[in-house]
């Protein structure tokens, strides 16, 4: 978790298009900084389209221990505290789904979620072209991004979580992979 945030840390200077492509088995076996909750809640409120390349190291469904931190009594850190305590986290909103999602089991899932959240997509290669693959299509990917824009009728910009649903014709196989909403900052 602390290798997202600290590549959202490096975005943030950075103009234009970002994306994160991780290549991971997406164990957190050395976070010391953030829990999964902030790494996921700071992607959704980002602009960054998060890819995940999920390589299994471990069969999850053996029933091991997650090696997340989540479940641990540490203290968010300074940083983290500073970005949760905003308002576009949802702190002054009574509905916030990024604040209020489940945290997912296995590693795998949260890969899905944080992924997901941000309009990015989710691998799991199983072969060696199966890699090649993965990255061949983030690269197409990140070769053809639409960026759609509209007015809200809601003028209330309060800080809380708005949801937005885009539908394309299903003409040449089209797909809209986008967020799943947004912030509404005044």
């Amino acid at each position: 978790h602390d290798a997202i945030w600290a590549a959202l840390d490096r975005l943030a200077k950075v103009e234009g298009r970002k994306a994160i492509v991780a290549f991971t088995d997406g164990r957190d076996n050395a976070s010391v900084r953030h829990t999964y909750r902030e790494v996921y809640q700071r992607l959704a409120a980002s602009t960054v389209v998060m890819y995940a390349i999920h390589l299994e190291t471990e069969q999850e469904s053996l029933g091991k221990r997650s090696l997340s931190n989540e479940g641990s009594a540490r203290p968010p850190s300074p940083a983290a505290r500073d970005i949760l305590n905003t308002p576009r986290f949802g702190q002054s909103a009574p509905t916030a789904p990024p604040q209020s999602v489940s945290i997912p089991s296995s590693p795998r899932a949260q890969l899905i979620t944080m992924a997901e959240a941000t309009g990015g997509r989710f691998y799991s290669p199983t072969r060696y072209e199966d890699i090649e693959h993965a990255y061949s299509e983030v690269a197409d990917d990140l070769g053809s991004f639409y960026r759609l824009g509209y007015n809200s009728s809601n003028l209330n910009y309060d800080g809380g979580w708005r949801d937005i649903l885009v539908l394309v014709p299903t003409v040449n196989r089209a797909e809209a992979r986008t967020r799943k909403g947004y912030w509404a900052r005044p």
